[in-house]
């Protein structure tokens, strides 16, 4: 990939999340790690090439990934409501106006972030919903899909089981690895400050037709302002709307404290305030990411200074020092995806280590463009 280096003062960062759950150990781990680290790269690649839209670009090229890879909770293989179906959530923002576009309960579509930056640039309207979504994305000549393509059998055993127990499942509840990995989502900046973010979810399984959760809220799922930074969340969709918790990190840092300082502390206040379980990626308009989340797992990357961070489980820090190419080896995200789709499921235990969500278990990651320090595992 011919990279083309932006000339302005800060350097061009992507954070990815593949959302906030707690899994046992299983084959799902480098799946979810390699599909976060190729969203990274292919939205930095953008974000280096430059462009008046260089942040928006590379957010939504990277959640389009992660809408792909039919093991995360996004596109294809997002999870079903209780009649069977797929409803998914999408929202895009760009910092420099605050423009913003959502879709909610979308189906039919493969990569609803894609329908949901339309209505934020063809249409006078924030969110779009429901039919009046299907109509837009037909207007606006998006690819149609039928909606069971959207469906894998992981995700049919899983309302199986969920119907069974009379009861809509988390992102914890009795499922195996396979069904437990969450909302996508990715935050940006460029090479000028400006800052974007986008958040794709399909929901939870076996809820009411119509439900939306906090992926296209404005300030929930996620929220952007070139004179602070970019945030973007997943867990608990309706702890999450209750306390804000997308715009709340931004305001700790308008009041002075650290990316990774504030994604922790929005954790908190959720935590204190309405209980829940889940997790944030920011990255400032300075280039400074933070990552925070009060479960387990959140597989997450970062890309700066050519440079790929990511992490899985709490604390954990890895680095890959290889030079980011578009078409990097990714190989085991397509075997094991494969394999997913062939059987199904991946894994059967029940998680039963859940974290006790009224107990402070927030960990914060500060990323700087130069750290190596502490307890980093670096990949040659």
């Amino acid at each position: 990939m011919d990279e083309v280096f932006c000339a302005g003062p800060i350097s061009p960062c992507i954070v990815v999340h593949g959302g906030a759950s707690s899994l046992s150990e299983s084959i799902i781990f480098p799946m979810l790690i390699n599909g976060v680290k190729k969203a990274a790269r292919t939205g930095y690649g953008l974000l280096m090439k430059g462009g008046k839209n260089a942040s928006l670009d590379a957010v939504e090229a990277a959640v389009k990934v992660l809408e792909d890879i039919a093991v995360f909770n996004a596109g294809h293989g997002s999870k079903l409501n209780n009649r069977g179906e797929v409803e998914m959530d999408a929202m895009i923002m760009d910092g420099r106006d605050l423009n913003v576009g959502g879709v909610g309960g979308i189906s039919g579509v493969s990569n609803p972030i894609s329908v949901a930056r339309k209505v934020m640039t063809e249409s006078n309207h924030c969110l779009l919903i429901g039919e009046g979504a299907n109509m837009f994305a037909d207007e606006q000549g998006i690819p149609r899909i039928p909606p069971e393509a959207l469906i894998t059998e992981a995700r049919r055993r899983q309302l199986a089981r969920a119907m069974e127990a009379m009861e809509i499942i988390d992102m914890s509840d009795d499922e195996s690895d396979s069904t437990k990995a969450g909302t996508v989502g990715a935050v940006a900046v460029d090479s000028f400050g400006n800052v974007a973010c986008a958040t794709s979810t399909g929901g939870l399984t076996a809820v009411h037709p119509g439900r939306v959760g906090d992926s296209p809220i404005v300030g929930c799922g996620g929220y952007a302002d070139n004179q602070v930074a970019a945030a973007s969340s997943t867990g608990t969709g309706e702890m999450i709307m209750r306390v804000n918790l997308a715009r709340y990190a931004l305001f700790m840092i308008q009041i002075g404290q650290t990316a990774a300082d504030a994604a922790a502390a929005a954790l908190r206040y959720m935590e204190q305030r309405v209980g829940g379980r889940a997790g944030i990626i920011i990255v400032s308009r300075d280039g400074e990411a933070g990552i925070a989340f009060n479960t387990e797992h959140m597989p997450w990357a970062q890309v700066k200074n050519g440079v790929t961070f990511y992490g899985l489980k709490q604390g954990e820090v890895k680095t890959v020092k290889k030079p980011v190419t578009e078409n990097g080896p990714h190989s085991i995200v397509d075997m094991a995806e494969r394999k997913y789709l062939e059987i199904g499921t991946l894994g059967s235990s029940a998680d039963s280590d859940v974290m006790n969500p009224t107990e402070s278990t927030v960990a914060s990651i500060a990323l700087e463009p130069d750290h190596m320090g502490g307890d980093v595992h670096v990949e040659m």
